[in-house]
This record gives structure tokens, sequence and C-alpha cells, in this order.
């Protein structure tokens, strides 16, 4: 078991930097400036666009705060996954109707670095125009994706992109 939520983060890191070795996929952790700070922001990109975006909120007990946060992130998200270790994820997994409810995934990832995905929300366009445009110019600020004056694919239609399917891999 993780001891705090930081120690599931940078744990996280080393595995996403083994399974996604990839130039159109990236990553982020704690990007501020959004709606509060998600922890971790997978990516799809090209150059100047991003393509697919997935985001993930660790929570080692409270999966009922995990849905709220998470809830936040469908606002510029494709995809948004509550990560949960073992002493969280039973109590998660007997309420995944709640997760099932609000189009949250539920995922476990555990100290030996398992990453198993226990339900598989359904792909959306992100609901903010909005912050969707701010994910993207905090993106660009980051150097994570160069500027471009064109609008990105999110805002265009929805299409299962090489990263929901390297996520799907997971699912258990």
């Amino acid at each position: 078991m993780f001891k705090k939520e930081l120690d599931m983060s940078d744990d996280f890191k080393k595995f996403l930097s083994k399974q996604f070795k990839n130039k159109s996929f990236d990553y982020i952790f704690e990007l501020e400036g959004i709606t509060g700070i998600p922890d971790c922001i997978l990516f799809e990109k090209s150059k100047k666009n991003l393509k697919y975006i997935v985001t993930l909120e660790f929570k080692l007990k409270n999966w009922k705060r995990a849905i709220e946060q998470a809830i936040k992130a469908t606002l510029y998200s494709n995809l948004v996954f509550v990560v949960m270790d073992k002493q969280g994820i039973n109590a998660a997994l007997k309420n995944i109707d709640d997760f099932k409810k609000r189009n949250i995934g539920l995922a476990f990832y555990g100290i030996d670095k398992k990453f198993k995905i226990h339900f598989f929300p359904e792909p959306k366009l992100p609901i903010s125009d909005n912050y969707s445009l701010l994910l993207y110019k905090k993106l660009v600020e980051s150097n994570k994706i160069e500027n471009s004056s064109r609008k990105y694919y999110l805002w265009n239609k929805m299409k299962k992109r090489e990263l929901y399917y390297k996520l799907k891999k997971f699912k258990s």
C-alpha cells in the first residue's frame, strides 16, 4: 500500500514512462489553473493539436471525494478515471454503480506496478469548450505542445484514438 497519494503519483509516473513510449502520447502531473489540480492528464497529440485527453485522479481511500474531483475533469477530458490503491479499491468496487452513473472510470494501481481498469467509461467530448481551450493553453505554456491558431480535434468530433485503445488493454 502507498502511504500518501504523492507516493502513488510518483510511482505511476515511472509506470507511464514505461507503458506509454510513443511520441504522440504525453502526460503532465498536477497541472494548476484549470479546475482544481488534476493529478494526471494523459493526452494524445500531434505537433500542435490535442487529439484525446484522459484525466486520472489518484485516491488512497475516499472514493466519494475522488468522484467529486473527477466530475470536474469531464469539463475538458474525453475520459476520466479514479485510480485507487489496495486500501480503497474494495469500497469503491462495492459502489461501482456510482462510477457508472457518472461515467467515471475506476482503476486500481498497486505498489507492485499493476494497473487494472475495473470500469471503462464511455468516451465523450469534453463538456466545455472554454475549459478545453484553457487546458490547451496550459499545455502550450508547459511546452507540452506548440501553439496553433487552429482549434484542435476535440471540438470537431469524437473519435476513439490510439490512447483509448492503449488504455483499453488494461481493462479487466
